[in-house]
């Protein structure tokens, strides 16, 4: 059988990674799906890269700020071999020790918003983490904005699928 496939676009996307700190299990597995991704993308002779790895919520096990720092090596990691990520912070595990404050925290650390709208080899992916409001929920404002972007996705490429992830308890 001929095998005449061949990708234009590669994303990995993966959720829970629990980081509790440096070599936790929680690191670990999300050191070995890096580099079990790009081993196998550079393999491929035809398209041999990771366009993103899509993290949905629950990135750290406990929102600690030695959690995050834990999860910021493993981004500098990934962006040394030339991956990129896109996160989502979800209300859950990611914010019991900071609360509210984890979104600013992951920010600071990646300079990248939790909220977001990217197009990444003409696909479209958009991310919304809770977090922002007391009750855990989406805010009025998150709910308007998600539903323009995906308009605008959608008007975009109407032929592709639109990736996104919301988080959510």
């Amino acid at each position: 059988m001929k095998n005449d496939f061949s990708p234009v676009f590669r994303f990995v996307i993966c959720s829970d990674s629990h980081i509790e700190g440096i070599g936790s299990p929680g690191y670990n597995r999300l050191k070995e799906v890096i580099d079990y991704s790009l081993d196998f993308a550079v393999k491929d002779e035809h398209y041999n890269k990771i366009d993103t790895f899509f993290i949905a919520g629950d990135i750290t096990n406990k929102g600690s700020k030695e959690e995050f720092d834990a999860f910021k090596e493993i981004y500098d990691y990934a962006a040394d071999k030339g991956a990129k990520f896109l996160c989502t912070v979800a209300k859950g595990h990611d914010s019991i020790t900071m609360g509210k404050k984890s979104l600013e925290y992951y920010k600071s650390l990646t300079n990248q918003e939790t909220d977001f709208h990217r197009v990444i080899g003409g696909y479209h992916f958009i991310g919304l983490s809770t977090g922002k409001t007391p009750n855990k929920h989406y805010s009025f404002r998150q709910k308007l904005w998600l539903k323009k972007e995906m308009k605008k996705a959608c008007a975009d490429t109407p032929d592709k699928p639109v990736f996104s992830c919301i988080t959510s308890m």
